[in-house]
């Protein structure tokens, strides 16, 4: 995965574990730049379960659908059964003399079937497993990736993501990307995080938070996009921890780009699906958000 060749100033919000409020912060500073005039693109990489959408309280509309390799025996089929040997997900069970038996919730699309088949006996064909949709709120144009329930390939729905979006960046001029991507540290983040110039890692201050985040600020270093990597501690007086991040910020040359406290109109914002800034413009917990905001408003122009 390389980055988009359209390429604008990318900032990826990632987190090591579920729950820390990454995309609380995604959206919000989303809502920021478009605020201030920037014309904002936003990936929802979180295929598995998007729900940038319900925070921003956006109407979305279905415009493609993900297809995986399937495949299909013709009358070739000689039941060989090497087809089996070679399936790793044990997606075909072979039935001497007849066509293999699929399975095609367990096939994995990587057409190694196709590949080792002398009869050329497998043709390809297709199979749903996720779809993008698109919509808008706040002049912020949503991009988002749906897997299928059941499906297990959710790093080719996020390369579809980023693929429609290198579609419409030839149509339309934006002036800031945002990815929001799925929480841990596995192959679909490697593809939603990889070329991005800026990398926000959201955390909190609990022993789970601080062993994720290293997972993740690991996974940062061997990326070849090379991002600046940055940590942001949400609910950042849940507890008292703060020396574990000092020695994080050395380890793995990542920089605390800032600290969000607990907040009462966070919590309620996040509730009605709209940003904390929208709803309560006059809360303390906005100074946090901006001060953020004009860090990376910095580092990008």
């Amino acid at each position: 995965m390389k980055r988009l060749k359209n390429h604008l100033p990318t900032i990826a919000i990632t987190g090591g574990k579920g729950g820390t409020g990454k995309t609380t912060v995604a959206i919000n500073l989303a809502y920021l730049f478009s605020k201030q005039g920037h014309k904002v693109m936003f990936l929802d990489c979180d295929v598995d379960a998007p729900n940038a959408a319900i925070l921003l309280s956006a109407d979305l509309k279905e415009v493609k659908k993900v297809e995986s390799f399937l495949p299909r025996f013709n009358e070739n089929c000689n039941g060989c059964g090497d087809c089996q040997s070679v399936c790793q997900p044990h997606a075909l069970l072979n039935i001497p003399e007849k066509q293999p038996l699929l399975f095609p919730e367990m096939c994995t699309g990587c057409e190694a079937c196709r590949i080792v088949c002398k009869q050329n006996a497998v043709e390809p064909d297709l199979k749903v497993i996720g779809k993008i949709l698109v919509g808008t709120e706040y002049g912020i144009d949503l991009i988002v990736g749906q897997l299928e329930i059941g499906e297990p390939k959710s790093a080719e729905v996020v390369r579809a993501v980023k693929d429609y979006a290198e579609e419409q960046l030839k149509n339309k001029q934006y002036d800031i990307l945002l990815i929001d991507t799925a929480p841990g540290a596995h192959c679909d983040i490697i593809h939603a995080l990889d070329g991005a110039d800026i990398v926000i890692s959201v955390t909190e201050p609990t022993p789970f938070g601080i062993h994720d985040l290293k997972r993740i600020l690991e996974l940062i270093t061997f990326l070849s996009s090379k991002p600046t990597s940055n940590i942001l501690i949400n609910r950042s007086n849940l507890t008292k921890q703060k020396q574990p991040f000092d020695e994080i910020e050395k380890e793995y040359n990542a920089h605390i780009l800032g600290e969000i406290p607990m907040s009462r109109e966070v919590q309620l914002s996040y509730a009605e699906g709209v940003p904390v800034m929208e709803k309560f413009p006059e809360a303390k917990i906005n100074q946090q958000f901006n001060g953020i905001y004009k860090k990376l408003v910095k580092v990008i122009t």
